[in-house]
């Protein structure tokens, strides 16, 4: 049985929180405004990493990216927790070395997908989980 002591979308382990909250706290600041810049951030990295590396899966990256963004911009209607999740999710996506690497593992992005879509689902916003879905294939 998981412990679910902890609170975080139904789906997710208590590694997956402890993976989301450690990249949570290798961010300087876990401010919207400084999550939103850090989400244009990583889609520039991600870019430039391609150029070397050109199995990363860019439109999965930009198919998450755009969930969070329309998550973000809905924030004052969801719930402390929700937010919770959301920060979580966001911080997990833009750390590149989270638990595969996203710029160099083949399957680097895969981990951050799940994140993203099982608390896009959580929070209320189903059809851009099922957009991450299709694209994972």
């Amino acid at each position: 049985m998981t412990d679910k002591s902890f609170l975080c979308p139904d789906s997710w382990t208590r590694a997956h929180y402890e993976r989301c909250s450690e990249s949570l706290n290798r961010l300087s600041s876990a401010e919207p405004t400084h999550l939103i810049r850090a989400l244009d951030d990583y889609r520039h990295a991600l870019s430039k990493a391609h150029h070397g590396n050109e199995f990363l899966d860019i439109d999965l990256a930009d198919v998450m990216l755009a969930g969070l963004r329309v998550a973000w911009a809905g924030v004052d209607d969801l719930a402390p927790l929700q937010r919770q999740w959301l920060t979580l999710a966001t911080a997990y996506l833009v750390d590149p070395d989270d638990h595969a690497n996203d710029f160099t593992d083949l399957s680097g992005l895969d981990d951050d997908a799940f994140i993203v879509a099982t608390t896009l689902r959580a929070i209320g916003f189903d059809d851009h989980a099922q957009k991450i879905d299709e694209a994972l294939g």
